[in-house]
C-alpha cells in the first residue's frame, strides 16, 4: 500500500551520474508505487544474487505463512470512498483497499530472495 494523498510523497532521482545529480521529481500519489517495488525487487535480487523473475507467488506464500506479519503492515482501517462514492473498507490480511498492506523492505526482501518457500 502507498500513500495516495498530496500530504506526503518521496523524492525521486532520474539520470545521476559522476557528471551531474540527474533530474530530481517529487512524486505524489500512487506513482510511487511501481518504482518502490522495483527497488524493492532490486534489492532482493541482490540478496540471492540473481534475478528473481516473478515475485507474486512468493508473495502470496509469504502473505499465507508465518511471517506475513513481520513482512507486511497490515492496515486494518480506513477506506477508499470518495465524493459521496462507498469504496471498499481495508480489513486484516489482504484487501482490495491496501493490498497486502506495506512491506517492511528489510524483512521482506531476504524473504523475496529465498522464495519464501518456508512461509514461516
Amino acid at each position: 500500500a502507498f500513500n495516495a494523498s498530496e500530504q506526503g510523497g518521496i523524492l525521486v532521482v532520474f539520470g545521476a551520474s559522476p557528471h551531474g545529480p540527474g533530474t530530481i521529481f517529487f512524486v505524489i500519489g500512487t506513482s510511487q508505487g511501481p518504482p518502490a517495488w522495483a527497488g524493492i525487487v532490486a534489492l532482493a535480487d541482490q540478496a540471492g544474487g540473481h534475478r528473481l523473475g516473478g515475485i507474486n507467488q512468493a508473495l502470496y506464500r509469504i502473505a499465507r505463512g508465518g511471517l506475513y506479519g513481520r513482512a507486511f503492515h497490515d492496515i486494518t482501517t480506513g477506506n477508499n470512498s470518495f465524493a459521496g462514492v462507498t469504496g471498499f473498507a481495508a480489513a486484516r490480511g489482504w484487501d482490495p483497499v491496501t493490498g497486502l498492506g506495506t512491506p517492511d523492505v528489510a524483512r521482506l526482501a531476504p524473504l523475496l530472495a529465498r522464495g519464501d518457500r518456508s512461509g514461516s
